[in-house]
């Protein structure tokens, strides 16, 4: 809600004042949506958002993104309350995606609905109900679990959430989600559980400093059925690429499973700080970093430590309105494959949660 925070003392007549004073953000900002993914490449457009909506803290945008895919979508989160609370908060999206399937060969038209809410049980814990819908069409057979080449696929979960991260770009706490689905409610034509188990770490680098900070990741996905038969190709999870294993190829494993865990260390060359051009106003920062990162995807069991991988590298990072972080990449992994330069939006932690990577 605030581009600067700043606080300050002065003395009064019966002792010390403290004096708050904030800038709020700008509360609709016309704006340029960018979307980075290894396998559609780049995505820009228009956008229109808002940090702090009818001065609620909530949070909304607008956009359509053209490129390497086509992207047409709408979100909205009402944040919930910080501690124990009657009051639920909400997250809504609906986005219309086209674009082609570069792993499994195919072109996609689809459009996924996803609605969360949430209530909080202490001041860093939360528990609530996901349901996702997703209509996927196909351009060749094999691809859905339909013969008519389109699956209709919706899900139910339930979700317990941690989170003491201190900041947007944390250098200390946890954020940890773990939810359990069941795919196929309400007549979809798909049959699956599945658990999602997300953990991340930040940390300060004791006798280094504010400026140094270590942020370690985990996630699995555990899926139950038979791919083809219960479980739709195109929910495959490939590993490897700037969102999942980088200094490997885009789709180096795949599997009906997947875990990925990544740590790194940040250096931050300047804190986050106001900038502001006519009306627009934001926060920006710069990081220097190193990473490594393992991984593995796996549909038989035997596969599982057959398949991981791993791969190293330094970065730098940019944080920007709307996309909150440019990742700018040189890793190394995959024997003969080089150091490769690679390009990614948000956090590597959120951006591998991503279907599209």
């Amino acid at each position: 809600s605030f581009t600067s925070v700043v606080f300050s003392t002065e003395p009064v007549a019966d002792g010390i004042a403290l004096i708050v004073t904030v800038t709020e953000a700008t509360p609709y900002i016309p704006s340029l949506s960018m979307k980075i993914t290894q396998e559609n490449g780049f995505e820009i457009g228009p956008a229109l958002s808002s940090m702090n909506l009818f001065g609620t803290a909530a949070w909304a945008s607008v956009y359509a993104r053209f490129g390497g895919a086509t992207n047409v979508g709408i979100r909205y989160t009402d944040p919930q309350l910080p501690g124990p609370s009657f009051a639920w908060g909400h997250t809504v999206s609906y986005f219309h995606r086209e674009r082609t399937n570069e792993l499994i060969g195919y072109s996609e038209t689809s459009d996924e609905f996803f609605y969360e809410f949430k209530q909080s049980t202490s001041p860093s814990m939360r528990t609530g109900l996901r349901f996702r819908y997703m209509g996927l069409s196909a351009d060749r057979p094999g691809v859905t679990l339909s013969s008519d080449d389109h699956d209709d696929i919706s899900s139910l979960g339930l979700f317990v959430q941690h989170d003491s991260r201190n900041a947007v770009l944390p250098t200390d706490g946890w954020f940890m989600d773990a939810e359990l689905s069941k795919y196929g409610v309400f007549g979809s034509n798909a049959d699956y559980w599945r658990l999602d188990i997300v953990t991340q770490r930040y940390l300060p680098v004791p006798g280094l400093g504010r400026r140094h900070s270590l942020a370690l990741s985990m996630f699995g996905t555990l899926v139950s059925g038979e791919l083809g038969q219960t479980v739709p190709f195109h929910q495959e999870f490939y590993v490897g690429g700037t969102n999942s294993v980088r200094g490997w190829g885009l789709g180096a494993r795949l599997g009906k499973n997947q875990w990925l865990n990544t740590a790194e260390y940040w250096y931050t060359l300047m804190d986050q700080k106001k900038w502001r051009v006519w009306f627009i106003k934001w926060r920006m920062g710069f990081q220097l970093g190193a990473f490594g990162d393992l991984g593995t995807a796996w549909s038989e069991p035997s596969r599982l430590e057959q398949n991981m991988i791993g791969g190293y590298g330094a970065g730098f990072r940019l944080t920007l309105p709307v996309i909150t972080v440019v990742r700018l990449d040189f890793a190394y992994g995959e024997d003969g494959g080089g150091i490769q330069f690679l390009i990614g939006g948000a956090e590597k932690a959120t951006a591998q949660r991503a279907r599209v990577r």
